[in-house]
């Protein structure tokens, strides 16, 4: 990556301060406030930095707002996830408490990870206790891995961020444009290939890597893959369901004294030829 971002200054814009980063020692933003680069009247932000949601960091000398490039950052993903979803604002201070973590740089994480994998970035959270920002590889890999699996209920907001990286970046007297090359998709097919796993394999390795899956069992045919057959709990009180859940499987209920003391599912899949 040829732009690294090296220190930050200091312009003053309608009446905000807005601390922009360097690149090579030369500032790259061009003369936009708060209001055109993150979408905002002074009103909405005067509003979310009373509820706790933007950090109200004010010059003790002439009393303007300085805000810095990860928390512009934050601030552009917040009004993101509430233009789309209409999350009341205060919720929204889950995921500025996350981004503002100290020590934490989302911002500068987002484009070193774009620029290395060129790859989608995505912010995840469900404004309690979940919060992540990964490329799109990553998150196909949680899901190969069953993180989005189980049986309890549970709800995610999902946003491209991205695009609202370039926007930040574009926004320069320099603009920059981070390409999604896919480079990142390439350099994960050539390790499957190098690790010469066939899709069964990967298959089985992300059963063995499911918290949900409590064993697995592979027939094999020739010396290849000719069945696999998992074994998950479930509820037993969606029997009925769980019995709709796939043509090929064998439930078993253990009951002691009336009671349910355990539940399982074992499904069976053949490899498609």
């Amino acid at each position: 990556m040829s732009r690294v971002v090296r220190s930050l200054n200091s312009t003053v814009q309608s009446g905000i301060v807005f601390q922009v980063e360097k690149t090579n020692n030369q500032e790259t933003s061009r003369a936009g406030d708060i209001r055109e680069l993150v979408g905002m009247s002074y009103r909405q932000i005067n509003d979310w930095t009373q509820r706790g949601v933007i950090p109200d960091n004010r010059d003790s000398e002439t009393g303007w707002r300085r805000f810095t490039a990860r928390e512009v950052f934050m601030m552009k993903v917040c009004k993101e996830i509430r233009d789309r979803f209409g999350v009341p604002v205060e919720k929204l201070k889950f995921v500025s408490d996350s981004m503002l973590e100290p020590g934490v740089n989302h911002f500068a994480s987002a484009i070193k990870t774009i620029a290395m994998l060129g790859c989608a970035l995505w912010v995840i959270t469900d404004f309690e206790s979940t919060f992540f920002m990964d490329s799109e590889l990553d998150i196909m890999e949680l899901a190969d891995m069953g993180y989005f699996g189980g049986d309890a209920k549970a709800g995610l907001v999902m946003v491209k961020v991205s695009p609202l990286v370039n926007e930040f970046l574009s926004a320069r007297k320099s603009p920059i444009t981070l390409p999604l090359h896919g480079w990142g998709r390439e350099v994960v097919r050539t390790a499957y290939e190098f690790a010469g796993l066939t899709p069964e394999e990967q298959k089985v390795m992300a059963l063995a890597r499911s918290p949900d899956v409590k064993s697995i069992e592979v027939i094999l045919k020739n010396g290849k893959i000719h069945r696999i057959k998992e074994t998950k709990d479930f509820d037993a009180s969606s029997l009925f369901e769980a019995m709709r859940a796939d043509d090929f499987q064998k439930l078993e209920i253990v009951m002691r004294d009336g009671n349910v003391v355990s539940a399982q599912r074992e499904v069976s899949s053949k490899p498609s030829s």
